[in-house]
């Protein structure tokens, strides 16, 4: 991720969540060492956590001699900054600033706001440059926020921020929240934002805030390929590409395209990012992007059925994901989405003592042709044939007497028997057809009321 800053500074930090911090030892060097060639002044090298920190190949750090390690040469306008996720780094484990010692970022939810502006104070007493970042800004009130602001301007840190964690923000609340901030926030404070694109707004509220000439200096967070988890980031390369056209900047395009296609591409390839339709569902009922994830990828839910998870759950998850929560709000939702219990009932009564021939999509229905339709003269079953496809908004199943490669007589032996079935609740469609002779039309009924709940 990069950050840019209107009067012409920016900086650079790697989005992690994606891929679990795990680029690799060279990748990372490589990756800096790029950052710093395209004229980026600031450069972020990933987190800093005791508790999660210590491997050598992440960009999860366990101390500042780690970053030391990976950082590489750069001129005197260029400064390295370290992410700490409030609640990850004990401030027993942080040693007073050097004359190297990186930026440190603090991003906290809101329950935490004042155990971690305390957490704040407590690094620029130990001599480092803290940036303050309130993540899901969007939920703090107006009044609640001008306080915050407040609390800031007696902190005096070096930067503050408008955090749109689940890529909710648009124009409006926007405008809303850069100009509180503008007329609150001392003017020695750079003002930055830090964007997800889950409704497609980061570059169009970047472009504002920077249009808007404020007297802040601002502070503009980007990614490569705008890597990030949920939808993304707002993406460097073509920000940069903005800045260098009409703000006289001179950032090197051809680094960032390197670093997409050396480094990048391959992750991207197994860790998705970008616009979905699930994460823009996350983002409208304004809830963690991980639970819209989570959801999906469970290949069992349409759009819809997405949409009515995620608007059903309780206030206070959306903000903090939980797999075992998610898990059980999945399960909960699809024990109620449809009460086929009476049909259920219906057809256990009509099936009862009834032989059942299930063929499933294969080679043998062809090559068995002979034996299915003996079978079916002598043993007279109810006879199912199933296909399932999948697709991401959804499992569609489609359960059919598909006869298509069956001989003659397997079509003749059905032939006057044949009874379908079509359930569709949302975009899970189901078609049974069962084809047999001598069925009472109650058991005829009963087929044509079976719905599908693929779980």
């Amino acid at each position: 991720m990069l950050k840019l800053r209107a009067d012409g500074a920016g900086m650079a930090i790697f989005a992690g969540y994606i891929n679990n911090w795990a680029f690799g030892l060279e990748t990372i060097k490589n990756i800096l060492t790029k950052l710093v060639t395209s004229g980026v002044e600031y450069i972020e090298c990933g987190y800093l956590s005791d508790k999660k920190g210590g491997n050598p190949e992440s960009t999860q750090y366990k101390d500042f001699n780690a970053i030391r390690k990976v950082v590489p040469d750069c001129n005197e306008k260029q400064r390295f900054a370290v992410m700490i996720d409030f609640g990850q780094m004990e401030m027993v484990n942080v040693p007073p600033a050097e004359n190297d010692s990186p930026i440190i970022r603090v991003c906290f939810h809101k329950k935490d706001k004042d155990s971690a502006l305390d957490f704040c104070k407590g690094l620029m007493e130990k001599g480092y440059n803290v940036f303050v970042q309130p993540m899901a800004t969007l939920n703090y009130s107006d009044v609640e926020f001008v306080e915050m602001i407040q609390k800031v301007n007696e902190l005096s840190p070096e930067c503050f921020y408008i955090v749109d964690s689940f890529g909710v923000i648009e124009i409006e609340d926007f405008q809303r929240l850069l100009f509180l901030a503008e007329h609150n926030l001392k003017k020695d404070i750079i003002l930055g934002y830090h964007a997800h694109n889950n409704l497609q707004q980061a570059y169009g509220n970047a472009k504002y805030m920077i249009e808007q000439k404020l007297t802040h200096d601002i502070m503009l967070d980007a990614s490569v390929y705008g890597m990030g988890r949920g939808a993304g980031n707002l993406n460097m390369e073509l920000f940069a590409s903005y800045l260098n056209k009409n703000y006289d900047k001179n950032y090197d395009i051809d680094m960032f395209l390197d670093i997409m296609d050396e480094y990048l591409k391959p992750i991207f390839a197994e860790h998705y990012w970008g616009y979905s339709l699930p994460f823009y569902l996350s983002a409208q009922y304004n809830c963690h992007p991980n639970y819209a994830g989570y959801f999906a990828d469970k290949n069992t839910l349409s759009n819809k059925s997405m949409r009515q998870l995620l608007a059903s759950l309780p206030a206070e998850m959306k903000n903090h994901y939980s797999a075992e929560q998610a898990e059980e709000c999945y399960q909960a939702f699809q024990r109620n989405y449809v009460d086929d219990r009476d049909v259920l009932e219906q057809l256990k009564k009509t099936l009862l003592g009834r032989p059942v021939l299930i063929l499933a999509p294969g080679r043998t229905l062809k090559d068995k042709t002979e034996d299915i339709a003996l079978y079916i003269k002598d043993n007279q079953p109810i006879v199912v044939a199933i296909n399932t496809s999948n697709a991401w908004s959804g499992v569609e199943v489609e359960a059919q007497t598909a006869w298509s490669g069956v001989s003659t007589s397997v079509s003749t032996a059905c032939t006057g028997m044949a009874q379908s079935v079509t359930t569709q609740i949302d975009s899970i469609k189901a078609s049974v057809s069962a084809a047999w002779s001598g069925i009472a039309s109650d058991t005829t009924t009963a087929w044509n009321t079976v719905k599908t709940n693929d779980n």
